[in-house]
């Protein structure tokens, strides 16, 4: 369609099955997705992906290390998404999230 984005927002399934049959891993298949969104993702200044992901061993380190290889140079900040609890022991961990911008 040739259209292109400023910013992609992600949240991938750990699984999944589409359609047509076809199996989704984020372990074998995040890559792959990454690299075909930096072919909509617009080649100017702010333009982004923010990724989310809930998968147990998955890490801000992992999805950062993806990021960049797929999307190449940029500003990549990572971090681990915390449910709030009642104090600041009670937070529990709800997977991570990575963000990649282009300057």
């Amino acid at each position: 369609r040739e259209h292109r984005y400023d910013g992609i927002i992600l949240d991938p399934p750990s699984y999944g099955r589409g359609g047509g049959g076809e199996i989704f891993k984020i372990e074998t298949d995040l890559g792959p997705l990454l690299a075909d969104c930096r072919k909509l993702l617009a080649e100017k200044r702010g333009s982004f992906v923010w990724l989310s992901c809930h998968t147990p061993g998955m890490t801000p380190t992992t999805l950062e290390n993806l990021l960049v290889e797929a999307m190449g140079p940029g500003e990549v900040v990572s971090g681990e998404m915390l449910i709030a609890g009642r104090s600041e022991i009670a937070r529990l961990p709800s997977g991570c999230c990575a963000r990649w911008l282009r300057l």
